[in-house]
């Protein structure tokens, strides 16, 4: 053995030799390198007696490549609290929250197309966690591939001097190549050392960011002091408590550092480096299909029966093919019963829970994050508290680990836990499994959210460092009314009266008044939720805070967990909508594209709800649609869809029906046009032909003969018919449509025959007298819009631009009448102008009612959308058109004198040659010199062929982008319009006014009949409390019906989007076996055939684990299928 080894004193002494003079590095300092290396050479002359090789360290630099790696040389006894200090103090790398130790492959190891995922799911847990990576860090195996991974998926991502995940390669010295070029002067040590890469050996992978050489001795003998170096390094990192990682513990230092293992491939000797591992109690991962040693362990463990040894016929074939091993005979070798007895100390009942098998088959890049976080929590080496911790520091996306977590055994241990800082921390992280997690074991949201705490949740989120998702709109908002107050009233603290005026009064446009709850007592220590009235709200809360602060795995999985899930989803959307609007105006683009993708996707979530609601029950279905919010502020859902404007739920198919419904009013909804009008013209004689809903049926059949005879009871169910039609919305609207015509028939004869220079004429008056009614009219829409203020009824009313057509109407009617009273003679030419603007206005305006139209309110829509092309077009017109008329008219008549009439010239003639008006005299001749024949022909041609063809294409462009959606468009501006008539008065114009009388003489006589009551003795009103209180309760059962038929279609919805998320996941797997079997591509020639046959063979239990048996199933499947064609 002794005469196998090489000194090192040899080898040393000729490491020169051979050395071409060009090829010798040259050692260039920097400025940057001086703080490096005077730190380094502090520590080499202080531990150069305690294991440290002067001169050989410093920082190592890779020949065409520019990333540095700090580098030392070590002896193979040196103390690993040294290495520590080295690496925490020296190299400055932040101390870990996980130390990953990859053991495996050498020289012959193979990357498989499948074990890159493999890597980029480490890359993914070690920057996820701010893990350590130690390795063997050569440029050959699984170090090599690991190197390359964690680089390209986190380092060279890093924007700073510090690597994102530090990759640490421990070897030994004598095995590294030119390893001359890493050795300087003593107490210098070289910085940098250039390195050059040979593809004949294996040297040190340009990809690690720090190198431990380990000096044994020996020179190109594979041995194991790097091996006992970093397993003493790695035990005595275990021991260090935890410091600040990548997402920081909730108990900082209350844990100590968890190391695993994870083996890939590997030979014979990984077996005993795996079994070392064990008995230290370090957990192991091993990923079943990446071969070798690995495959051995995982066969192994299948076939592993309790409490019984392992037998070599059960792995002997394994152990041949994966290890290549040979042997012939009966006669084992002893080094095969080495590995035995290697095999059965790994898979012993002890170390049960410290094996984790993660099959390579069924893995992508999130199942390694998932193995390696579940072989920690399966080892058991740490508190619960420490486990959530580690959960939360992991923040991945699986969820089967809660059940290492949440076992029967620690269900009572974490009782007395107080969940509340990792619920918050999870929260602030959406890391929406952890929070899912605490919910379903034991975690109160009522108890939870405080006020004291929604704030502090709030305050993080908004006022936090930019990397945390929130949003910079949100807190612009919040700044503006925290500023608006008294400078006295002036806090730090982030008040939740501010989030709730933005929320309500800024994002929900006074849907809500306000969102606060809060107890008599005011404290903050226990719940605000105590009330029975406030079951659910913490749930709303807390959704409300997610989906601004733009959490969206946890806004999801609470809008799952809560109740009105309809109305949820749509207030969320109609918040986020506004913000993406506002944050679209402000330039914050990204954020704008978050807000907008959330919000689609909650609008998408309320309509695929009640598809299944309406699937299920269409009755109950409906019923959703219009009853009271009083969580979202009382109003319903379709009010909170029109108010937010989601067009793609309002055309969903019930609540086209619901709106049908209202339209008829107490008519049956499919009654036919015909009749409606007919009784309209033959009121009342024909009402009988119309078939009421409920007891108004009856109705119908009871005085269906003669309205005269019948019996009283008949005569007043016949009058409540005469009624029902003639307060339901589709008669008003037809009774709107008769007044129009008669009126602009009225208005037109007036402006024509009937305008007097002297006196008012009557039809004059008739008509002020109609438009005051109508004024009336729009002073109750102003008064009953849902805002507390005027100025915000206001601002709500004239929203619409048809009531601001009809100001503009009433505006223009009011100004001429008031002008014809107080002009004569000549003022008479200003009044006909009014009169003919305020006409016109009133001719486009019953261009609303065709809304209610099928075929014609598409259109309407269609000529909306189109309008903002001709301005457009229109502005690149002016353009041409003053650029032309003005050196048009500088030719034609120089030294105008300046006037009104020459700013009317320039622009008159170009526009009318654009219309093909060349204004030539008979012979064809332009008048003026010849530039400006030059100049016209030059014109008409931009003008006639280019702009006009251009307005065409743009014409076209918007018909073909809104006809697919026009009528989505026209379904939702239906319901403004039977709005609208819904709580109109009955009749038209001048009629309007007795309804309005009424409506007022009611209102005055309800205000005077509140303040009676509050002067009422407390005995009548604790009576009448008690009366309201049973009423409530009588209504409780019936809602409480509804939210559990709201959330029966909301689960069968979840559940539908995730059976085709899994069905998704099935066909790329699919794909991905047939890319990879050669036999594959012929037998099947698409993934076609697969989804027929799966979708002919599948069941809810089949899972991505089958999809290998179901794929040579599969290939049998078509073989036979292309045998019988041929």
């Amino acid at each position: 053995m002794m005469n196998s080894r090489k000194r090192l004193k040899t080898e040393e002494s000729h490491s020169h030799c051979h050395v071409p003079l060009q090829e010798l590095p040259l050692t260039v300092t920097t400025d940057n390198d001086y703080g490096a290396s005077a730190k380094m050479k502090t520590f080499v002359s202080r531990y150069r007696d305690s294991g440290v090789v002067d001169g050989s360290f410093g920082e190592l630099r890779f020949r065409g490549f520019g990333q540095a790696s700090p580098y030392v040389r070590v002896t193979n006894d040196i103390d690993p609290e040294v290495l520590w200090e080295l690496m925490t103090s020296c190299w400055d790398m932040k101390p870990p929250n996980l130390i990953i130790s990859v053991v495996g492959g050498d020289a012959k190891f193979v990357l498989k197309e499948r074990l890159k995922k493999v890597n980029k799911g480490l890359a993914n847990a070690a920057l996820s966690t701010g893990a350590w990576v130690f390795t063997t860090g050569l440029h050959r195996g699984v170090s090599k591939y690991v190197g390359e991974a964690i680089w390209g998926g986190a380092n060279c991502l890093a924007d700073s001097g510090q690597p994102a995940v530090n990759v640490v390669g421990i070897t030994t010295w004598g095995n590294v190549p030119n390893r001359h070029r890493l050795k300087g002067q003593k107490g210098i040590g070289k910085f940098p050392a250039r390195y050059r890469l040979h593809n004949e050996t294996a040297p040190l992978d340009l990809n690690h960011t720090h190198f431990i050489l380990v000096d044994d001795g020996t020179v190109e003998t594979a041995g194991w002091s790097d091996v006992e170096v970093r397993t003493r390094l790695e035990q005595h990192i275990g021991q260090q408590t935890i410091g600040q990682g990548a997402k920081g513990a909730i108990r900082c230092g209350g844990r100590t550092i968890p190391v695993v293992l994870m083996l890939i491939e590997g030979g014979s000797t990984t077996l005993k480096s795996t079994k070392k591992a064990l008995k230290r109690g370090i957990p192991v991962v091993i990923l079943d299909g990446s071969g070798g040693a690995a495959d051995v362990i995982a066969l192994a463990a299948r076939k592993k029966i309790k409490n019984e040894l392992l037998k070599l016929e059960d792995v002997e074939e394994k152990l041949r093919s994966a290890l290549d091993l040979k042997w012939e005979g009966a006669h084992v070798p002893p080094y095969v019963i080495s590995l035995m007895r290697h095999l059965n100390s790994i898979l012993k009942e002890e170390n049960r829970n410290l094996v984790t098998v993660v099959r390579l088959n069924e893995s992508d890049a999130m199942d390694i994050d998932e193995g390696l976080l579940r072989a920690l929590l399966k080892a058991e080496i740490a508190s619960p508290e420490d486990q959530l911790d580690l959960a939360l520091d992991w923040n991945t996306s699986g969820v089967a680990w809660q059940d290492e977590i949440f076992t029967r055994n620690r269900i009572r241990k974490l009782q007395s836990v107080n969940k509340d800082p990792y619920m918050v921390m999870a929260l602030l992280q959406d890391n929406a499994e952890v929070v899912e997690m605490l919910l379903d074991n034991g975690m109160h949201l009522a108890t939870f959210l405080t006020e004291q705490r929604l704030a502090e949740l709030y305050s993080k989120a908004v006022y936090g460092r930019g990397d945390d998702g929130s949003s910079t709109t949100l807190n612009r908002l919040i700044e503006e009314k925290k500023n608006s107050r008294q400078p006295e009233q002036h806090t730090d603290l982030l008040d939740l009266a501010d989030v709730d005026d933005v929320i309500c009064n800024r994002l929900l446009e006074s849907q809500m008044k306000t969102m606060l709850r809060r107890t008599g007592d005011g404290s903050s220590n226990d719940s605000d939720y105590d009330d029975d009235d406030d079951d659910g709200v913490p749930e709303r809360d807390l959704f409300i805070w997610s989906v601004l602060t733009t959490r969206k795995a946890t806004a999801r999985l609470l809008w799952r967990r809560g109740t009105d899930q309809i109305a949820t989803a749509l207030t969320a959307s109609k918040m986020l909508k506004e913000l993406s609007s506002l944050s679209k105006a402000e330039g914050q683009l990204d954020e704008h594209k978050h807000h907008e993708s959330l919000a689609e996707q909650l609008e998408t979530d309320a309509a695929g709800v009640m598809d299944e609601c309406y699937r299920l029950d269409p009755r109950r279905a409906l019923g959703l649609l219009t009853r009271p919010q009083p969580r979202w502020g009382e109003g319903s859902c379709m009010a909170i869809a029109n108010s937010g404007k989601h067009m793609a739920f309002m055309s969903h198919a019930a609540c086209q029906t619901n709106l049908n419904r209202v339209w008829f009013g107490h008519m049956e909804w499919f009654t036919p046009l015909w009749k409606v009008i007919l009784s309209l013209i033959f009121f009342p004689v024909t009402v009988f032909t119309i078939t009421f809903t409920d007891d108004v049926r009856r109705t119908v059949r009871t005085v269906g003969c003669s309205p005269a005879h019948a019996h009283p009871c008949g005569i007043r169910r016949y009058l409540r018919a005469i009624y029902h039609y003639q307060t339901a919305p589709i008669t008003k609207f037809y009774y709107t449509v008769v007044f129009y015509v008669v009126f602009l028939m009225l208005f037109s004869l007036f402006l024509l025959t009937d305008l007097l220079n002297d006196v008012i004429s009557p039809s004059e008056w008739f008509l002020a007298a109609v438009m005051g009614v109508q004024l009336l009219d729009e002073i109750r829409q102003i008064v009953s819009q849902d805002a507390r203020s005027w100025l915000r009824k206001l601002q709500v009313w004239q929203g619409d631009v048809w009531n601001r057509m009809d100001a503009a109407i009433l505006v223009t009617f009011f100004l001429a009448f008031s002008l014809h009273c107080g002009l004569r003679g000549d003022g008479m030419a200003a009044v006909k102008v009014v009169y003919s603007c305020a006409l016109i206005l009133a001719f486009y305006r019953p261009l609303q009612m065709f809304y209610v139209h099928e075929k014609i309110g598409p259109k309407i829509i269609m000529i909306r959308e189109m309008l903002q092309d001709l301005l457009i077009f229109l502005s690149l017109m002016v353009v041409f058109v003053l650029a032309f008329g003005v050196v048009r008219l500088a030719l034609l008549s120089p030294n105008s004198p300046l006037s009104w009439k020459l700013f009317v010239d320039v622009v008159r003639v170009p526009y009318w040659l654009i219309y093909a008006q060349l204004l030539t005299d008979p012979e064809g001749h332009v008048a003026g010199p010849w530039l400006v024949s030059i100049l016209q022909a030059a014109y008409v041609l931009v003008t006639n062929v280019l702009l006009i063809n251009l307005l065409i294409a743009m014409f076209n462009y918007t018909f073909q982008n809104i006809q697919g959606t026009a009528e989505q468009f026209w379904k939702f501006h239906r319901y403004s319009l039977i709005h609208e008539y819904v709580g109109r008065p009955w009749g038209a114009p001048p009629l309007t006014l007795l309804p309005l009388t009424w409506r007022l003489v009611r209102a005055v006589w309800t205000a005077a009949s509140r303040k009676d009551s509050r002067r009422q003795p407390k005995r009548l009103a604790s009576g009448r409390r008690g009366r309201q209180t049973s009423g409530t309760h009588a209504a409780i059962p019936e809602v409480q019906r509804q939210r559990i038929f709201q959330k029966l279609g909301a689960d069968n919805y979840i559940l539908k989007e995730k059976q085709k998320s899994s069905d998704e996941k099935l066909v790329f797997q699919f794909s991905r076996i047939r890319s990879e079997l050669p036999y594959g591509r012929r037998a099947i020639p698409n993934a076609g055939c697969f989804q027929l046959y799966f979708l002919s063979r599948r069941t809810h239990c089949l899972g991505p684990e089958d999809v290998d048996f179901l794929f040579l199933d599969l290939l049998f499947y078509a073989s036979q299928n292309t045998f019988s064609s041929m």
